[in-house]
């Protein structure tokens, strides 16, 4: 029986005189049994240097202590009455410079004597060591110490001893973060800041056991004490990506009972593409990079090639695009189409970091599954072989989701999953806003050394201030698990479709390909600004 998470636990220092100590064994105590500090009536031992008497040992300073010269020298402690001890606490004299050989006992009588535990101190730190056993009952507790690495001398700084008790504690510990404060900002790399947090803790019944620290979509992680068992301060770091980001912190006493303290802090990167907007992955040392040539040349342009960039080209139903030279386009049509890639289809773009901000305005018709929608990993969507359109896409749907799209053969074999718990802003409230400029990150990375694919989608509503405030709309891992629908694939889950191979119904599609691609679909007027695609690292 783990006897922290089975029993409630309640803390009183020993404070007092102590004489002998020693313990017989007990049968663990009942599942409601509360682990306390335990005071002492009396104390002894086997001699002290002057100037350090063994009631030093439980005044509760790390500084003075008791210290008597010679193999085997020993301190007792009586606490009183019969008790389930716990376990034992201790803080050594020069603790981080020796390692104390030592026993401790236990006795019921304070004449015959049995070892709870024996070994050696750490070596490692000033603090108080605990020292667990079998549950024992004792009414004297002894430790005889058998010299240390440098010399004979036995030096204890503080003892803590803790035993069982039948009381049940019901109280919530307090838990709080100081540090940073609430909607602050801390700027660094684009590839992640380190926050260093801070908090306190305290509980007035058993005692915190531990806090710990996670941020939304993350799980807990333990966060560092002021000292061992000394929960009033305590210490965390994360190293979080650009964007406002949610920080918990728990606190659990020895009870099991829990509070929460909730927090944002808002992460900046200093590092921002030609646009100004915020880059939340570093560009790819000596990869490619394409930014929407806009700001001037003011032109409508149909299907086909920009004259003025040779990477950009439209297709799809389209009626115009109009660049107005001020870093805007227009665009109408049924299904407009915007491709970017070489020409000759002989780059291809693998992990990448699509920005673009849209402007919702007005569509010519609904339906379910219109969306403002990047793409990457794409084959050439436009030949006449379906088996050259797949990819993965990032769509901010009309009716406010976030949804990611694996697309195995053009408008044949395709699967839409929305993986993410939280819904992006508007979408409780009603569908993506119209007249008000929205930015939007695609982020494709594969992951797990190139075994896997890791989708991410991200918006801001500030227009890009300060290089925006981008927060997280959905995200997934495609390993393999991903299987796409739409055609007959099988028994063996595989299908020839006369593309020269054959193709597996939950192809991760991990190699790059040609093209990156915005589309949508019955628009009327949208509106686009500051698109860019850039290449970025893969993830371990």
């Amino acid at each position: 029986m783990n006897k922290m998470s089975s029993r409630l636990a309640l803390l009183f220092f020993l404070t007092g005189s102590l004489l002998a100590a020693t313990f017989a064994a007990l049968p663990n105590p009942p599942a409601e049994a509360v682990c306390y500090t335990s005071s002492a009536v009396a104390l002894s031992s086997s001699g002290y240097q002057s100037g350090s008497p063994p009631e030093n040992t439980m005044d509760g300073s790390l500084v003075t202590g008791w210290a008597d010269e010679g193999k085997g020298s020993w301190i007792k402690y009586n606490i009183g009455t019969q008790k389930s001890v716990c376990y034992v606490d201790i803080a050594w004299y020069k603790g981080t410079e020796r390692q104390y050989t030592f026993a401790v006992s236990t006795s019921t009588d304070g004449i015959n004597y049995t070892d709870a535990y024996t070994g050696k101190s750490s070596g490692s730190t000033l603090s108080l060591q605990r020292y667990d056993f079998p549950d024992r009952l004792a009414k004297y507790i002894m430790i005889k110490v058998n010299g240390n690495t440098e010399n004979d001398w036995a030096a204890i700084n503080e003892v803590k001893i803790h035993y069982y008790s039948p009381s049940i504690d019901t109280t919530v510990p307090a838990v709080s973060i100081t540090s940073p404060s609430s909607g602050s900002s801390v700027a660094g790399p684009s590839s992640g800041v380190t926050v260093n947090i801070t908090g306190t803790s305290s509980d007035s019944g058993s005692g915190v056991r531990f806090v710990e620290v996670r941020t939304q979509n993350t799980s807990y992680q333990p966060a560092i004490p002021k000292d061992a068992g000394d929960w009033s301060t305590w210490k965390h770091t994360r190293v979080l990506p650009p964007g406002t980001h949610t920080l918990i912190a728990r606190a659990t006493d020895n009870a099991g009972n829990e509070r929460w303290y909730t927090t944002k802090v808002v992460v900046t990167s200093t590092e921002t593409d030609k646009f100004g907007i915020t880059k939340l992955h570093d560009t790819k040392s000596g990869g490619r990079e394409w930014l929407a040539k806009w700001n001037s040349n003011p032109r409508t342009l149909g299907w086909g090639w920009d004259p003025y960039d040779p990477e950009f080209d439209i297709h799809g139903q389209i009626n115009y695009v109009k660049v107005n030279g001020d870093g805007t386009a227009r665009v109408s049509g049924d299904a407009p189409r915007f491709y970017i890639h070489d020409k000759t289809n002989s780059k291809n773009w693998q992990n990448v970091e699509i920005t673009y901000y849209v402007k919702r305005i007005s569509e010519s018709k609904s339906a379910t599954y219109q969306a403002f929608t990047a793409g990457a990993r794409n084959g050439w969507a436009e030949s006449k072989d379906n088996c050259d359109g797949f990819g993965y896409y990032g769509m901010m749907k009309f009716n406010g989701q976030a949804v990611f799209q694996k697309e195995l053969i053009n408008h044949v074999a395709y699967s839409t999953l929305a993986p993410y718990p939280w819904p992006t802003p508007w979408s409780g409230d009603g569908p993506f806003p119209k007249d008000q400029w929205i930015g939007v990150k695609f982020i494709v990375q594969n992951i797990n050394g190139g075994k896997g694919v890791k989708l991410q989608m991200y918006y801001d509503t500030t227009d890009g201030k300060n290089g925006g405030n981008w927060q997280k709309a959905a995200e997934y891992v495609d390993n393999g698990s991903w299987f796409a629908s739409g055609v007959p694939w099988g028994s063996n889950a595989y299908t020839w479709i006369d593309c020269g191979s054959w193709r597996a119904q939950n192809w991760v599609i991990t190699n790059g390909y040609p093209t990156v691609m915005l589309r949508s679909d019955y628009i009327s007027a949208a509106d686009y600004k500051k698109f860019s695609v850039r290449e970025i690292n893969p993830l371990p």
